[in-house]
């Protein structure tokens, strides 16, 4: 539909081969014709992700709108029970899959300030209030010990909780210089202390770094191996954690 702006896509195999995604619908396209389209309903919250589970040996796709999650193949075939609909108040992030006790589970949350989780056939097995002081996106999931954790980030907020239990355990101040971080125990914040880089732990504990910086610009890798582009006054750095 040439009216239909192309908003984001993936593609796969030889050239020809894509899954786009406008405004208004899905599209798989084969050797340059449309095989199949699904439509959207409500306001479109990412453009087309690659998901962490797979089938045949293909990662399925992940589409977010205020209204719906699609899980979705390259043919168009959707994982049990998906799409996912919102009674209501609609989703606020792209949520996230995640695997706990060999299980898949998809959490995401909404407008109304609610955390809610779903496991491998669509059914919702977990839903929590949050607090309402920020507008939740971004979702990250770790596991410490045998408790299973999760990061909430909002605006200038991140919610730390523990799933296993339903209760929350901090809150964390995040900077507009901050970026985040995989770690192997969880995820890490970097932000800026005093002219400093500094990580943040789970602990919501500085750990200040002698590398002095204006602005954090991004973070490559992974853990202690990550390498920091930084900004110090004219200067651009590339510092690595250790």
């Amino acid at each position: 539909n040439p009216q239909e702006k192309v908003l984001d896509f993936v593609s796969f195999d030889d050239a020809g081969n894509i899954i786009y995604v406008t405004e208004q619908s899905i599209v798989g396209v084969e050797n340059g014709k449309v095989i199949w389209r699904k439509q959207l309903k409500g306001k479109l919250i990412n453009g087309i992700q690659k998901t962490s589970i797979s089938q045949k040996g293909s990662p399925l796709l992940k589409v977010v709108t205020s209204n719906e999650v699609h899980i979705i193949d390259r043919n168009g075939l959707y994982l049990n029970n998906y799409p996912l609909k919102t009674i209501g108040i609609g989703f606020s992030g792209p949520g996230v899959f995640y695997r706990w006790n060999s299980k898949q589970y998809f959490a995401i949350t909404t407008f109304n300030n609610e955390l809610l989780v779903y496991n491998n056939k669509g059914q919702q097995t977990t839903k929590l209030n949050i607090p309402d002081f920020d507008d939740w996106r971004d979702i990250d999931v770790y596991a410490k010990a045998s408790i299973l954790n999760m990061s909430i980030t909002g605006r200038s907020n991140a919610l730390i909780l523990d799933l296993t239990n339903k209760k929350q355990i901090d809150t964390i101040k995040i900077s507009s210089k901050s970026k985040f971080v995989d770690w192997k125990n969880g995820t890490r914040m970097l932000t800026i202390d005093s002219s400093k880089v500094c990580i943040v732990n789970e602990k919501d504990q500085n750990v200040n770094t002698n590398v002095n910086a204006d602005e954090i610009l991004n973070v490559f890798g992974t853990g202690e191996n990550a390498l920091v582009f930084v900004k110090d006054k004219q200067l651009l750095k590339l510092i690595n954690l250790r």
